[in-house]
């Protein structure tokens, strides 16, 4: 039996993709990536601020 403590998983995403543009021109933002935020902790994600209203 291990000693470490159990942790509940409060959110999960598996294989999370994201490409913005297309082509040549494409980047990849998120490449396949797995998330798990255990229950009780503080996590922050960040990033540049979006234009809600782009003309």
């Amino acid at each position: 039996m291990s000693d470490e403590p159990s942790t509940r998983v409060a959110a999960a995403a598996v294989g999370v993709s994201k490409v913005y543009g297309s082509g040549a021109s494409a980047t990849m933002a998120l490449d396949a990536i797995d998330l798990e935020i255990s229950s009780g902790s503080l996590t922050a994600i960040m990033g540049p601020v979006a234009r809600a209203n782009r003309p």
